[in-house]
């Protein structure tokens, strides 16, 4: 058995991850736009790069469908399929967790840290293409208006 710290090392290397159950994407995933925010640490267009490759690799290897991962500013958006046997805390707590240390370690961004907190919206199927076309448009909009006023856009459906 590995300890944590043994497993931790095994994550970052980008060796397989015993301890994540490996399960097959279903068609009864739920699908999940999660918005993460960094702790004030802002990351280079490579570290930001290698930061996204390592999301997408994460969700697939726990089983996920990954559709779009966007990381703008302080923020990181990310939609994603969870299979009926993951629960949503838990692999948003073990991709917090697992990426922090990947961009410290292997990205050099010493000071990077997500924010406790985190936002988390279920979104139908048929919505999916909206909400991936929000996603990758993220950075363009970033430089024309605020999250705030980007936020009030998306809660109002304004943006859909």
């Amino acid at each position: 058995m590995l300890s944590s710290f043994d497993q931790l090392t095994t994550v970052v290397s980008g060796a397989p991850m015993p301890f994540l159950q490996k399960f097959e994407p279903v068609s009864s995933s739920l699908y999940f736009h999660f918005v993460l925010r960094t702790d004030g640490a802002a990351l280079g267009d490579e570290q930001a790069s290698g930061l996204k490759k390592y999301i997408t690799g994460f969700a697939r290897r726990a089983g996920s469908r990954i559709s779009t991962v966007s990381v703008a500013q302080n923020r990181v958006h990310i939609l994603v399929g969870l299979s009926q046997f993951c629960a949503l805390g838990t692999f948003v707590r073990e991709l917090k967790l697992f990426s922090a240390t990947f961009a410290q370690r292997k990205l050099g961004a010493e000071n990077f840290a997500w924010c406790e907190r985190y936002e988390a919206f279920t979104v139908s199927l048929s919505q999916i293409e909206r909400v991936c076309s929000y996603i990758r448009r993220q950075q363009s909009l970033d430089k024309q208006e605020s999250y705030a006023s980007s936020w009030n856009r998306l809660s109002s459906q304004e943006l859909y």
